[in-house]
C-alpha cells in the first residue's frame, strides 16, 4: 500500500515541476521576445540561452512524466492518452521556442516595423496556448 502512494506522489511531483518549469519558461520567453521585438533586450544571447536550458529541463521532466504515466497505468486509457497528447503539444511549442532562441543567438536581426505587431501577436498567441494547455 505504501509503495503505491509513493509512486502517486512522484507522478504528481513531476507533473507539478513540469508545469512550473513550462509556465516559467513561457513567461520569460514571452517577455524576452517582446523586448527583442521592441529592440530593448540587453544581453540577448544570454537570455535566449536561458530558454534553451529551460527547454532541456522540460524535456527531461516530460520524459520522466510520460514514463511514469504509462508505467503505472492508473488512469483509464483515454485519460492517459489525453495527458500524453497535452504534454507532447506543450513540448512541441517549447521546441519551437528553443529553435527560435538558438536562431536568435546565432543570427540576431532587427525587426522591421511592418511586422512588429504581427510578431507580438504571434508571441501572445503562443503564450496563451501554453496557458490553456496547462
Amino acid at each position: 500500500m505504501r509503495k503505491l502512494k509513493t509512486k502517486k506522489l512522484n507522478l504528481e511531483q513531476i507533473n507539478e515541476q513540469f508545469q512550473e518549469e513550462i509556465r516559467s519558461g513561457a513567461e520569460r520567453f514571452f517577455f524576452y521576445l517582446n523586448d527583442f521585438i521592441d529592440d530593448k533586450l540587453d544581453a540577448a544571447k544570454q537570455k535566449f540561452e536561458e530558454m534553451i536550458v529551460c527547454e532541456e529541463k522540460c524535456d527531461n521532466l516530460k520524459d520522466k512524466y510520460i514514463q511514469l504515466l504509462f508505467k503505472e497505468k492508473r488512469a483509464l486509457p483515454f485519460l492517459v492518452e489525453d495527458r500524453h497528447n497535452i504534454i507532447t503539444s506543450l513540448d512541441k511549442i517549447l521546441n519551437k521556442y528553443e529553435y527560435l532562441s538558438r536562431y536568435l543567438q546565432i543570427f540576431p536581426f532587427k525587426i522591421y516595423p511592418d511586422i512588429r505587431e504581427d510578431l507580438k501577436e504571434y508571441n501572445k498567441l503562443n503564450f496563451e496556448t501554453i496557458n490553456q494547455l496547462l
